[in-house]
């Protein structure tokens, strides 16, 4: 995180040195280089437009309890001297982001759940004098929705960088556990995905060797940096749908395969929650999970009831 900061300071620094700007709008978390845009040019006007906190106090609590997640690993929580270190690691950049958050003139946010951290670590955009707006992002969905409704098949997609915020292992033992309630249910799973680098191709290959462990490789198959044509083919065939990131701040892909006629079962919480699936007693538009359990219970009652007229 260091890094980052450091590089776009020397990024925005390269920048400022070129022009002299009236407006510096900031959509890519460059928050730390705002105090030097004020140092240099301070009348300029600085705009954010956040789409993910650089950091915040939920992240700080996952490294105080001793949370095992994607920003604290397994070998930091359980070190109470590595934790007591990186506590006061992230109590600085908390600190330091929230000064940041101080030369910020006109601000939004993409999603209820990055509007209500950024009031949280941004003081002067927590109180009522400076409002900040939540401005979703765009997301066209036309081509999504024009998906013909006779080519859907019994097929589960999942759609979602290979990367592990995702948790793609999750999604395998939760339709493991969905088949062995249904043994002559014939869904398929489609694992739909793109990788950035090495360390991505690395977990794609270990989530293929997963669901050969669970017995699944008839059953399951990776689809990996597919142009948007081939996407949308996926997306006509499947009726089902799941996403597993916790904390997800927006959720694009999940409106995306909402719009194509998915039924859509993701994690209760963030962007999800706030913000696009409504669950309803009478003809639910999605579902909400909060555990192993919760996931296998929709994507259970998914799969017994696809093709029903109450299902549509």
């Amino acid at each position: 995180m260091l890094g980052q900061i450091i590089g776009t300071m020397v990024l925005s620094a390269n920048a400022l040195s070129k022009y002299v700007p009236d407006y510096f709008v900031d959509t890519t978390g460059l928050a730390f280089s705002y105090w030097l845009v004020k140092f240099l040019h301070p009348s300029c006007k600085i705009g954010a437009y956040v789409h993910y906190p650089f950091i915040s106090h939920e992240m700080l609590a996952n490294v105080i309890e001793k949370k095992q997640r994607v920003n604290n690993n397994a070998r930091i929580a359980d070190s109470p001297i590595l934790s007591n270190i990186k506590i006061y690691y992230y109590k600085t950049l908390v600190f330091l982001y929230s000064l940041m958050g101080n030369q910020v003139d006109f601000a939004w946010a993409n999603s209820s759940w990055t509007t209500n951290h950024i009031k949280a670590v941004w003081p002067k955009w927590g109180k009522g004098g400076n409002q900040i707006k939540t401005l979703f992002p765009p997301c066209s969905v036309k081509q999504f929705a024009s998906l013909p409704e006779e080519k859907k098949k019994n097929i589960l997609i999942s759609f979602a960088q290979f990367r592990p915020e995702k948790n793609h292992k999750l999604q395998l033992e939760v339709f493991k556990a969905v088949l062995d309630k249904n043994p002559g249910n014939d869904v398929q799973f489609y694992l739909v995905g793109s990788c950035r680098g090495p360390e991505d191709d690395q977990l794609l290959a270990g989530l293929r060797d997963y669901s050969e462990q669970l017995g699944l490789q008839e059953r399951v198959k990776f689809f990996v940096n597919l142009p948007f044509g081939a996407l949308l083919e996926q997306f006509a065939q499947g009726s089902i749908a799941i996403h597993t990131m916790e904390a997800e701040h927006f959720g694009i892909a999940i409106v995306e395969m909402m719009a194509s006629g998915l039924a859509v079962i993701a994690h209760n919480s963030a962007g999800p929650k706030l913000d696009i699936i409504r669950e309803r007693q009478e003809s639910p538009v999605g579902f909400l999970a909060s555990s192993k359990e919760e996931y296998i219970k929709h994507l259970d009652y998914c799969v017994k009831n696809l093709g029903k007229p109450e299902f549509k």
